[in-house]
């Protein structure tokens, strides 16, 4: 009888908590093997490397640096922003969900005179708040190796990739979902060398989703707290680069409706001036028709370089201070 209670109060509450641990570690280690066969991933890890070895490159000149999720991806024409700003540049941009780990990455190859723009989609400011996205928190743990020793990535990647992991690489395999980027054989064939995707054409479009048409800043009411993104722009501003935060392309919304309320670019405007960062534009400078986009947020390449010429117009003012820092001669816009 002993032996008996001694079983139910410390051997079979053990042997529970190990077969839950066991299948737990099971069910992350199955989920980043679908992670890993994702051709999404082959798409990120070689573009992100593509785009880094530029920013890397020895005696680089002061560039300007885009940072965002794929609608930064995909509404970008590097080469023509070039041309208007005189600066080089390149787009770091990956999906939504890899926007913080990207940007943490480059802002290690930032020099002074950089200006460093990241036209955040309105749901990354949520994440900005600290927590990890989903998808990052696996990619983290499947293919960064720094990662593998952190024991809070490990932490997130339990917590997130079962449940939201396995169910999105079994949807994909299921229902075979044929992103863009995974018909291509050549991972960078997506790409330009400035890091831009050109292979969202007007006539492969399928159109824009209306419920894209309104937003909000994803980050609780009151003063914004973003300490992911205040630590981005300390290390810019260490290195001699600036933080400019701008908007990303998004569809006309309803008549009468702001894209963005106006609380929420006071509140991004009032968290930017006490962290030596910069608004450059505001929402409705980005706003396309439906006719512009290639899918439900991204435009084609029809109008991304007025897309880019927007954004050019609204880097003007940084562009004189930050030649300046850097010892170079004034614009040439």
């Amino acid at each position: 009888m002993a032996e008996w209670k001694r079983f139910l109060k410390i051997k079979l509450p053990v042997a529970l908590l190990c077969t839950g641990a066991g299948g737990l570690a099971g069910l992350v280690l199955l989920t980043l093997a679908l992670v890993d066969e994702q051709s999404i991933n082959t798409w990120a890890n070689a573009s992100i490397a593509m785009k880094l070895a530029r920013l890397a490159a020895p005696n680089r000149p002061p560039a300007v640096i885009i940072s965002g999720g794929s609608g930064a991806l995909y509404g970008l024409d590097s080469p023509y922003l070039e041309t208007l700003t005189g600066r080089q540049v390149t787009n770091v941009s990956t999906q939504w969900q890899l926007t913080f780990y990207t940007a943490e990455k480059t802002v290690e190859l930032v020099r002074p005179g950089d200006i460093f723009m990241m036209p955040l989609e309105y749901s990354m400011y949520g994440y900005a708040a600290g927590d990890k996205a989903p998808f990052e928190a696996c990619y983290r743990i499947s293919h960064d190796r720094s990662s593998l020793k952190d024991l809070r990535a490990w932490g997130d990647a339990f917590v997130t990739c079962p449940s939201y992991m396995l169910l999105y690489g079994m949807f994909l395999k299921v229902l075979r979902v044929s992103l863009i980027y995974e018909r291509e054989i050549d991972p960078l064939a997506t790409l330009n060398e400035h890091g831009d995707h050109i292979r969202n054409l007007p006539e492969l479009g399928r159109g824009p989703n209306r419920r894209h048409a309104a937003h909000r800043i994803s980050a609780p009411e009151g003063t914004l707290r973003l300490p992911r993104l205040e630590r981005l722009a300390r290390a810019i501003k260490q290195r001699g680069g600036i933080l400019a935060i701008s908007f990303p392309a998004v569809l006309e919304p309803p008549e009468g409706k702001p894209s963005l309320p106006t609380e929420d670019v006071d509140r991004l405007k009032k968290w930017a001036a006490d962290h030596d960062t910069i608004v450059v534009s505001t929402p409705e400078t980005h706003i396309f028709p439906a006719e512009c986009f290639f899918d439900q947020a991204h435009l084609h390449r029809g109008c991304t370089r007025e897309n880019t010429r927007r954004y050019a117009e609204a880097l003007k003012p940084l562009l004189t201070a930050t030649e300046t820092k850097a010892g170079l001669g004034g614009s040439r816009m």
